[in-house]
């Protein structure tokens, strides 16, 4: 992504431009291997957790090439919810001072 760089959106405007993104924040998972997978085998291999989305994704690259944007995004009041929300290496949130909001959902898998 070196030398991206999103067009300048702020000329012409009276008030500073800020880009939205509506969509999803999920917890991603991703498991590296240390070598080639062998079949009915165990291999070792590193685990990383952290958070993703194509929204989140798309906030985390266009903060980075140094462009205002704020991710709109439901997050579940659960362990992961909380730990997406407040997980400080994620690239693509800023903290709970970012204006997170929670509000109560009624809505649960076993109602």
């Amino acid at each position: 992504m070196d030398g991206f760089r999103l067009p300048q959106l702020r000329y012409g405007y009276p008030r500073q431009v800020v880009i939205v993104s509506i969509g999803d924040l999920v917890l991603d998972v991703r498991i590296v291997p240390e070598g080639p997978l062998e079949p009915d085998d165990d291999s070792p291999a590193s685990i990383a957790i952290g958070g993703g989305g194509q929204a989140a994704n798309f906030c985390a690259w266009t903060a980075a090439s140094g462009e205002p944007v704020r991710l709109v995004t439901r997050i579940g009041e659960d362990d992961t919810g909380r730990r997406l929300v407040s997980d400080p290496s994620s690239p693509s949130w800023s903290g709970p001072t970012a204006g997170a909001a929670w509000r109560r959902s009624a809505a649960r898998a076993w109602d």
